[in-house]
């Protein structure tokens, strides 16, 4: 008879994005006769509810949030300091560049024997003011020297990691997402299941232009709007004459933070029966045949699960 092994995962927020999907896969197809996996998370997002449906022990994470709070960022080391201590984890598997920070370092503190560091897409490379890029760095690269592994899912920051100072090539591994086979709905059912978010229904010969995304300012969407606004602007030029060119749709599946910001920027560009932000989709990436053009206009990413299924 053996012992199984405990893995804890953490991650800084509970949503469901790309990292919050793939601590979802790692903990729920563990073999349950080899390791207990546990999810330590901030918030009670639906990652979450997803987890705990699957019968995997989750502990919430009070104060852990992404944005930099002083106060709250040293409460929350010392907690995981206690965490640690607390369930005697075999292995440590952090996700996110903020609960990585933290995360390494509590975690050696604590003496756990096996500290594994996952790069959803290293923060440095987000467009930011230079000195606040270079203070990243430099917390990513303590992130890198104090995790006994750091994967990462690109090749370009696998060259990054190993560019890193005293970061040996034996602890770092490019491992990118992967994804199973997808029962796609077909375009007109998708479509119909779009549709039923529509307030105002499109032409039917529309051509629609969609995205799968969070509603976050790293994913680029109001550029992608601002776009969107140009072209309608072009009503009267030659080549908009066609329908091809004329008559086209916008569709944004899923939710977050920047609602408020995109609907307000769609208002004022007069584009309400133009965008359309549909909220989030039970298992949105069966609709994507909806779409005759997919869209990624992210400013910064590691190696996202939409631009794979699309």
């Amino acid at each position: 008879m053996h012992l199984r092994k405990k893995v804890l995962f953490i991650i800084t927020k509970s949503n469901w994005g790309g990292a919050q999907r793939n601590v979802y896969d790692l903990a729920t197809n563990l073999p349950s006769d080899f390791f207990e996996p546990v999810v330590a998370l901030g918030g009670n997002g639906e990652l979450k509810e997803k987890l705990e449906h699957a019968g995997i022990q989750t502990i919430a994470l009070p104060r852990l949030g992404r944005d930099i709070n002083m106060v709250d960022d040293i409460a929350v080391f010392f907690l995981l300091i206690s965490l640690f201590k607390k369930e005697q984890p075999d292995v440590v598997h952090l996700h996110s560049s903020k609960v990585g920070g933290l995360g390494t370092l509590a975690a050696r503190l604590a003496g756990v024997k096996k500290i594994v560091f996952t790069a959803h897409g290293w923060a440095f490379n987000e467009p930011r003011f230079f000195l606040t890029r270079a203070a990243i760095w430099i917390a990513s690269w303590f992130t890198a020297l104090f995790a006994h592994r750091v994967i990462v899912i690109t090749k370009k920051e696998y060259a990054q990691t190993l560019s890193m100072p005293f970061v040996s090539a034996d602890k770092v591994s490019y491992i990118p997402n992967g994804i199973g086979e997808i029962d796609f709905l077909q375009r007109e059912k998708a479509r119909e299941e779009i549709l039923s978010a529509f307030t105002t229904k499109p032409p039917s010969e529309a051509i629609w232009i969609g995205t799968i995304s969070e509603l976050t300012k790293n994913k680029g969407l109001a550029y992608a709007i601002d776009a969107i606004a140009q072209l309608s602007r072009r009503e009267g030029r030659p080549f908009a004459k066609e329908p091809s060119f004329a008559k086209f749709i916008f569709v944004i599946i899923g939710e977050g933070e920047e609602r408020k910001a995109l609907e307000k920027q769609i208002a004022d560009n007069n584009l309400s029966d133009t965008v359309f932000l549909v909220g989030r989709k039970k298992d949105a990436k069966t609709l994507l045949k909806a779409f005759d053009i997919f869209t990624l206009t992210s400013l910064k990413e590691g190696l996202p699960y939409a631009l794979l299924e699309a």
